[in-house]
């Protein structure tokens, strides 16, 4: 089973740069279910993923929820330069890629979903940014808002895989 570089790559420059400087961790969203079968294109989002796909997917949404913590107390208290670097740390994060029509890679396994909602994600953080910048409440609150609904939407697909899971399949990895 071939496995994508960019994958790895950027789940591990992800993790270890931009961390978050909140005092409690948010609570990571529930692991996807996985499998040790050889990845295939996959578009029902009930799939199991892939044990490598899991744990970048795990990974991303742990990130993903730290910066929107501390987003969300930066668009509630108005300071705009804050809610603008984050929406940016989140538009300008490295995406899991696509795959090809001929991808036998891990990337194949993921729902095909989770990268139209990855898009979407990235668009609405480059529009609150842009909103935050000109300092209009009304589109900041617009924009805040689509975000958080992609943020929803994803987690009703992502989360539909692991509430498969078995107990075995909960337990973390050791490192």
């Amino acid at each position: 089973m071939r496995v994508t570089l960019f994958i790895l790559a950027a789940s591990l420059a992800c993790s270890s740069g931009n961390r978050s400087t909140q005092s409690t961790p948010p609570e990571a969203a529930p692991p996807p279910a996985t499998s040790d079968a050889a990845p295939t294109k996959v578009d029902d989002p009930n799939a199991p993923l892939p044990k490598l796909a899991a744990k970048v997917m795990r990974s991303q949404m742990a990130r993903h929820g730290a910066r929107i913590n501390t987003l969300q107390w930066a668009a509630l208290m108005l300071n705009h330069e804050r809610t603008k670097d984050i929406a940016l740390q989140i538009s300008t994060e490295p995406r899991i890629a696509r795959p090809t029509a001929q991808d036998d890679t891990i990337n194949a396994a993921i729902p095909m979903k989770f990268y139209d909602l990855q898009d979407e994600l990235h668009a609405a953080a480059g529009e609150l940014a842009k909103a935050s910048e000109s300092k209009k409440t009304h589109d900041i609150k617009r924009a805040y808002g689509r975000l958080t609904k992609t943020c929803i939407r994803c987690h009703s697909v992502y989360t539909r895989t692991s509430e498969r899971l078995s107990p075995e399949a909960q337990k973390p990895e050791d490192p």
